[in-house]
């Protein structure tokens, strides 16, 4: 993983909008015992040698003391994912919790899912529930990681994503994730996942400051 961050932190200097990178499910299971608090801080620094700006931000689905513990000095912030397809309902104190926790180590990107996943095969969340999570996730977090967010002009997920961006209806527009640290950038991207449908198109992931971008996957 040393080198690997090596490698793409050099590339990051030759290509700018390659902005960091991510390590998915980072304490599940055995991962635990390999990404040791200095292991990662190895990874860190492997990057800030060759580009401070390139961001180490990996996935976690828990985020206690011990946790906060381990990452701290080491990432560039953490995507905390909000499992609960069906309802926002308790992202708020899920977010608040985890800001608690951390205080100002590091930022906390919520991550929401828009498509079906391995583990809820239903479908995509309600509208309702979507909106209610994005709302949540802008207003208590430090930005927002959308994954497997259509493309399709049609679809109502899209249009409540797009109204917190620059311009947009929402109460957070081109402000989502300001509330917790204006100093941090904002994460509103598309993560790798099953297929919608012909007509639907994924998005390239994005992490810019503060200004959101939708980018169509070539």
């Amino acid at each position: 993983y040393v080198k690997w961050m090596q490698v793409l932190a050099s590339l990051s200097l030759k290509y700018p909008h390659l902005r960091g990178a991510n390590i998915d499910d980072l304490l599940i299971d055995s991962n635990k015992k390999i990404f040791t608090h200095d292991y990662l801080c190895q990874i860190y620094q492997a990057k800030e040698k060759i580009n401070p700006r390139f961001l180490f931000v990996p996935t976690v689905y828990e985020l206690d003391q011990s946790v906060a513990n381990r990452l701290e000095g080491c990432v560039n912030g953490v995507c905390f994912w909000w499992m609960n397809r069906e309802r926002g309902m308790g992202l708020t104190s899920f977010l608040e919790n985890a800001r608690v926790v951390v205080g100002k180590r590091f930022p906390v990107y919520a991550g929401i899912y828009a498509a079906a996943t391995s583990w809820h095969q239903e479908g995509e969340p309600s509208v309702r529930a979507f909106m209610s999570s994005i709302q949540a996730a802008c207003q208590h977090s430090d930005g927002v990681v959308i994954w497997t967010l259509s493309l399709d002009s049609h679809d109502p997920l899209l249009q409540i994503a797009k109204s917190s961006t620059p311009g947009g209806s929402a109460a957070l527009s081109g402000k989502c994730g300001q509330a917790g640290n204006p100093h941090e950038s904002v994460m509103l991207e598309n993560r790798e996942g099953p297929k919608r449908g012909d007509a639907k198109r994924k998005l390239q992931s994005a992490t810019v400051d503060w200004h959101p971008v939708y980018t169509p996957r070539k």
